[in-house]
């Protein structure tokens, strides 16, 4: 009898978990679909902006969509996957320091991120934690440190370039996100400035 009971109680567990499966796998897929729902709903120019980002800030672009939903306000998005990408939260950071992360190493994660172009808390936990010793110089090299705009795609050759025309830092920021999302080849971009265009001529197309 004890079997028998045993044998249906294995059963009921199996089957309760089987159905728990069922029901979170629903609930993610209602989930994708709705942010899905969220980028179909952006127009053509926002869908671009969510693209660019979506590539920055390495975030699914469905994700993206659905704070532009919630906020309908570009700057407040960037806003919020600034902070998301380059800080780690102090809520976090507790919880990482009393698993044995240094918190001098965290802020340092930090700083770099700005310089790297990479996420903070993967450069936090590519150091490792406090008693494994390793080094910065170990998991960043000197290459790896980029300007924004290499960080955008430009090469050093093609900011130096730039440079050399006298653009600003926020002009040439912008010449990179052009040729990101694909409104101008490198090429172009050169030809256009060769013949008098200025930058902000450029974004118009």
């Amino acid at each position: 009898m004890k079997k028998v009971m045993g044998k249906k109680g294995r059963i009921i567990t199996v089957i309760v978990c089987c159905s728990v499966i069922v029901i979170l796998l629903s609930v993610v897929y209602v989930l994708k679909t709705q942010k899905q729902v969220y980028y179909n709903a952006l127009n053509q120019d926002d869908k671009q902006v969510a693209d660019i980002y979506a590539r920055m800030y390495e975030t699914p672009v469905e994700d993206i969509a659905e704070m532009k939903a919630k906020s309908n306000d570009w700057e407040t998005v960037q806003k919020q996957l600034d902070i998301d990408f380059f800080t780690i939260g102090e809520n976090i950071k507790y919880q990482m320091e009393k698993e044995g992360y240094a918190l001098e190493d965290l802020y340092e994660a930090e700083k770099l991120s700005q310089k790297t172009g990479k996420r903070a808390l993967s450069l936090a936990k590519a150091k490792g934690k406090a008693a494994e010793g390793r080094k910065w110089s170990e998991v960043v090299s000197d290459e790896e440190i980029k300007t924004t705009e290499e960080q955008l795609g430009l090469s050093e050759e093609q900011v130096k370039e730039l440079e050399k025309r006298k653009l600003n830092t926020d002009e040439r920021i912008d010449i990179a996100i052009l040729c990101l999302n694909g409104t101008y080849t490198w090429g172009e971009i050169l030809k256009e400035l060769d013949q008098g265009k200025k930058v902000p001529e450029l974004a118009k197309r």
